[in-house]
This record gives structure tokens, sequence and C-alpha cells, in this order.
């Protein structure tokens, strides 16, 4: 997949990407965090694109990665798995894979409780799996499926034929979950805000107008500033653009009308997230609806009301991000006999 880079601010069918991970964290069922074949004192998986630490290689080896491990593993939880297989994307951030010269590839693997690994195919959205280049990597997962209880996932580096050795790396943030694009396009009508509240002005006791500059744009993402991509094989790794980079921080005031009550609400309100009727056990219903995202069902529920902290993608075919949580609680109003209207002030944060 090929983004248009020439955007100009529009906004059109917006995309939004809820990581799972986060959402495990903050109900209390992520078992523990590991890392393989690698040493930091930096954990990747806490959502702190601007952290980014360095990796050391510590043993000569074909591959080596990153894995979250759930409570699923103590205590099977079919259900949970159908929500990690709902995964379809997995991101790398600040970081400069593309100077690692014995890495061949990089990907997404899901671990059963019997420790076989579930297969799954890979799309590019912002690189790819080898071709990831540096700066940040958005990769889409195609098929992931499983026959048990998922109990971890993770992402794995593979190295080519010399295999990884005495090699050092930096990475930022690692991000896994589901994206979802939203029915059709935000209203024409909406703002769009560049604040500047870290810089204040003030008089002096002359008259004279003095600024004091607390921050003015978010922090790097190590060697490279905020959502710059650099493709494999370009020069433009060698070129310092932080000091010159895009700032202040961006809010929109978005309102989409005319929802349908399927793409607003799930099928079943006492249910769960996919739709399913709890009281009906059968494998069938479990995996029913699993694909079936809603606003309230999907989006509000794997950011908690839209307050975790997801990647907005303004227009689902031009490639301008942002990190982003909303300003205000979720609020739905019914403009006409199962036609909704939703308004979401989202505001960019680091």
């Amino acid at each position: 997949m090929t983004f248009n880079k020439n955007r100009y601010g529009q906004v059109g069918t917006c995309r939004m990407y809820f990581d799972i991970v986060q959402f495990a964290k903050a109900i209390g069922y992520v078992k523990e965090y590991g890392k393989f074949r690698v040493e930091s004192d930096s954990n990747p998986y806490d959502f702190n694109f601007s952290k980014v630490g360095s990796y050391e290689v510590t043993e000569s080896s074909s591959t080596l990665g990153f894995n979250v491990t759930f409570k699923s593993e103590d205590s099977p939880n079919r259900n949970f798995s159908y929500l990690v297989e709902s995964c379809n994307y997995f991101g790398v951030f600040g970081h400069d894979l593309a100077n690692l010269d014995s890495l061949s590839k990089i990907k997404f693997i899901g671990r059963n409780e019997d420790d076989s690994q579930n297969e799954q195919d890979f799309s590019d959205i912002v690189g790819g799996t080898d071709s990831y280049g540096s700066g940040y990597t958005v990769v889409g997962i195609d098929d992931f499926t499983s026959t048990g209880n998922i109990k971890s996932i993770g992402l794995e580096m593979i190295a080519g034929e010399q295999g990884f050795s005495d090699e050092i790396f930096d990475l930022g943030t690692i991000s896994i979950g589901r994206y979802v694009d939203f029915p059709h396009s935000a209203n024409l009508s909406m703002n769009i805000n560049y604040n500047y509240e870290g810089i204040k002005s003030k008089n002096t006791i002359s008259g004279r107008t003095i600024q004091n500059v607390n921050y003015y744009k978010s922090p790097d993402w190590g060697n490279y500033p905020k959502w710059q991509h650099i493709p494999e094989g370009s020069t433009g790794v060698d070129y310092d653009v932080k000091p010159v980079n895009q700032n202040g921080r961006r809010q929109w005031d978005l309102t989409w009308s005319f929802l349908s009550k399927e793409s607003t609400f799930p099928k079943i309100s006492e249910g769960n997230m996919f739709a399913h009727d709890i009281l009906d056990a059968s494998p069938d219903s479990l995996s029913n609806g699993t694909m079936d995202d809603s606003i309230v069902g999907t989006m509000s529920t794997l950011s908690m009301g839209f307050n975790l902290p997801f990647l907005l993608q303004m227009d689902n075919t031009q490639q301008d991000f942002a990190l982003v949580k909303s300003d205000k609680n979720l609020s739905i109003q019914q403009s006409a006999p199962n036609l909704y209207t939703m308004k979401l002030k989202l505001t960019e944060v680091w």
C-alpha cells in the first residue's frame, strides 16, 4: 500500500489504530513483558514514543525479539484470544532498524498455550516486514487465526545468513492492535487547531514583552522527529531535520452525521465487543461478529471511551498520523430513526 503524502490538512475517512496491549494493561490483564537475546532497561510496550531505548544483542542467533504474556496463560480465555486474533496491525516507532545490517525481516508472532506459533500474512502500510526503513514502520497483519488459547504476542526480528552478533540498535515503542475505519468521512464543517500552550508571554515592569518557551513541539523519537519515515536506501537518513520539523500541538473537533445503528452500536449491548451472546457458548457463536466493528462496541471499548491514547490517520489514503486521545466523554445523538450523530474532540498527546 502506498499512501499519498500531499494531504494539505484535509480530513477524509479516518482510520484509528487501537493498541490491544495497552487495553490489556489498563484492565490488569498483562502478566509480564519479555525480550529475548537483547538487553536494555527500556520497555518498548510502555507506549512512550519518545522514550527510545538502546538494545544490545546478547548472543549470536538467527532471531531476537520482544513479547507480552497475558494472564490467559494461567487461566485459558478463548474469548480474550478472539480479541487478540482481531489484531490487524503492528507498528515500530522511534527505531533505526535500517542500520541493523544483519536484520532481514521483522514480523508479528502469536503463541498458543502449547507454545506453537500462529500463522499469518502481512501487508505494507508504512514500510513493511522486509522494507522497514527507519523512524517508524506500520505493517498490516492479515488472516491471523488461532485454534487454541493465545497466551502471548510480540515482535520477532529475523537475521540474514550471517545471524545477529554484537550489535546495538535503537527502538522506542512497539504497538500491536486493531485498526478500524470510520463508516464514512467526517462532516466538512470542523475545526483544526494548533496549540502552543508551552509558550508563555508576560510584560516586564518596563512594559517589555518576553516569552518563556517551556516546549513548542513533541519530543523527538531518538534520532528522528515524530512521524518521520525514511525508506531504506534513502539519503534522508543522513540529514538531521529535527530542528525544523513541525511544531505545535494539533487538535481536531470532528462531527460524523448519518451514522447507522450497525456502525454505531454493537448488536447485543449486554454481551461484549464482538456482539456475542454470552449465554450461547457454542464455538460458532463465540466467533460470530469478530469483524463487526462499531463505534461503541469496538472503538470506544478498546480506547476506554477514547481516553487511552491511540493512533489517528486523518485520511486512510494519506500518510499522515497523530497520537491522540479525546478531551471529552463520547457523545452520540439520535438525529433521525436509526441514524445518529457523533462528536469527538481529539488532541495530540506525547
